[in-house]
């Protein structure tokens, strides 16, 4: 499969690029997408960043991206964004951080694979070249 860039993939789950939360979205998920784990867990805020990149405020950003979100969600016959989210109601969007998680996520992994089972991967790796070091300095 062909790598999308995430400005296409928000625009095939009916988002609308001409909205500034679009901008902030879009942002937001290539950062996630760098590294899931530092924005999933809150070791860095999404919202501090696009304060420093577009110098916005956290509520007009937040309110712009809920906008986006909201206009997409509720766009007559957008099936493919409620597939994504099964678990919010039809007259509740996924929050903003839902959101983002979410999409980021699903991208991550049609690129690069299970995110879970790659950090997995890579915490193996690293403790047996681990191993393997202290047992060349052994020899």
């Amino acid at each position: 499969m062909k790598s999308q860039s995430v400005s296409e993939r928000l625009i095939e789950l009916g988002l609308n690029p001409s909205l500034l939360g679009f901008g902030y979205l879009e942002y937001c998920i290539q950062l996630f997408i760098m590294d899931p784990l530092q924005y999933y867990n809150g070791k860095r805020s999404l919202f501090i960043m696009i304060d420093e990149c577009f110098g916005v405020s956290r509520m007009k950003s937040s309110r712009c991206m809920q906008y986006a979100i909201q206009c997409a969600w509720f766009r007559p016959n957008n099936t493919k964004l409620h597939d994504i989210f099964p678990a919010c109601h039809e007259q509740y969007p996924p929050l903003i951080q839902e959101f983002i998680c979410g999409i980021g996520l699903m991208i991550y992994e049609e690129e690069r694979g299970n995110f879970f089972s790659n950090l997995i991967k890579q915490y193996f790796e690293k403790k047996n070249s681990k191993k393997a070091l202290s047992l060349n300095c052994d020899q």
